[in-house]
């Protein structure tokens, strides 16, 4: 975000969000300010009607509120979507050309086809020979014309197809962790974003499952960074075969990993997240190759369920928390967020 402010207007810019900020309570963090800062002159646009949107109730404003607004509009998920949607955009530009330009191709080997079949039948007759010769010169120069046009043609196709792989394969790269194969947080964000949105308006159940890669970093202190990005690729592996369909596994961070669980509800993400949590702890590590096996590794695993008031944002908290439950409580174990509403799904 750019801001063009001169020294003296942007003081008193900031200054009158700092007064605001004080006025709802709030603390004046990096978050907030640069948030109420926006708001002041509603760059970008929208972010002043949002924020005098959850501040109508009057004087206290909910954090999880403004956060999931700051998110909305400063956060770095915007600048993906941007991404996603103009890729998309591309993409379906792309194969609208492709597929006239495949349909050129075979037009014109048709249109060559005729022009040879018709200089054929000429050239067997005897009169007018001097004219005839003319046609079939011309012919000829037709031909050849379109022989080329139909080579530029499907090489412009081609080079658009490879584009086409191109775009696809960057698209990936934005939305997946090098790593582990997996969503990366961007993506895992601006998911949980649209799914939170989704949840609220349809009244569907959506389960967030949190889990942490127990003494991780003592594994890796003792076997070294190579052995421990091999055990975050097999709880990865894990994870990518205990989910389906539309549910969305991600790297969120270190040895930190998150599922989003659409229109589930908590007893189903407990089931999910048990299958992973005693998959994982079965499972043996071992070098391929000089067969050296390393033992096997655990995980502790939060879930909760999504509440439309707490926002995305109470969403993460709570499964965090549970997750601490689960790391408190002895470690490799699931702990689900006990909050009435979550336990009445």
């Amino acid at each position: 975000m750019i801001y063009p402010e001169q020294r003296e207007d942007a003081a008193k810019i900031a200054q009158h969000a700092l007064e605001t900020l004080a006025r709802h309570g709030i603390p004046p963090n990096p978050t907030a300010f640069t948030l109420w800062y926006g708001a002041e002159l509603d760059r970008p646009p929208g972010v002043k009607q949002s924020i005098e949107e959850i501040s109508s109730g009057g004087d206290a404003v909910i954090e999880t509120k403004w956060q999931d607004v700051y998110n909305r509009y400063f956060g770095f998920d915007g600048d993906l979507t941007q991404m996603q949607n103009a890729s998309e955009r591309i993409r379906k530009a792309v194969d609208r050309i492709r597929a006239r330009l495949q349909r050129a191709c075979g037009e014109n080997g048709e249109s060559t086809q005729t022009l040879a079949d018709l200089s054929g039948r000429l050239g067997e007759g005897g009169e007018l020979q001097s004219v005839i010769d003319g046609i079939l010169s011309e012919t000829d120069k037709i031909l050849t014309r379109n022989g080329d046009l139909e080579k530029r043609l499907c090489s412009a196709g081609q080079e658009i197809g490879e584009l086409q792989q191109r775009l696809t394969h960057v698209a990936l790269e934005a939305t997946t962790d090098a790593l582990t194969g997996l969503a990366n947080r961007k993506h895992f964000d601006t998911r949980l974003r649209m799914e939170a949105e989704a949840a609220e308006v349809t009244g569907q159940p959506l389960c967030l499952v949190l889990g942490d890669v127990d003494h991780f970093k003592a594994f890796n202190d003792r076997f070294g960074h190579n052995v421990g990005d091999q055990v975050l690729r097999s709880v990865a592996m894990v994870l990518k075969n205990n989910i389906k369909g539309q549910d969305l596994a991600a790297r969120y961070g270190g040895e930190e990993f998150a599922i989003l669980l659409p229109q589930t509800a908590v007893a189903d993400a407990m089931t999910v997240a048990e299958q992973i949590r005693s998959s994982l702890a079965r499972k043996e590590l071992t070098d391929r190759r000089s067969g050296k096996c390393y033992g096997s590794v655990t995980i502790s695993i939060g879930i909760a369920l999504f509440i439309p008031k707490d926002g995305s944002v109470g969403l993460i908290h709570r499964a965090d928390q549970a997750l601490y439950a689960a790391k408190d409580s002895g470690r490799n174990r699931v702990v689900a967020d006990d909050r009435p509403t979550a336990s009445a799904a």
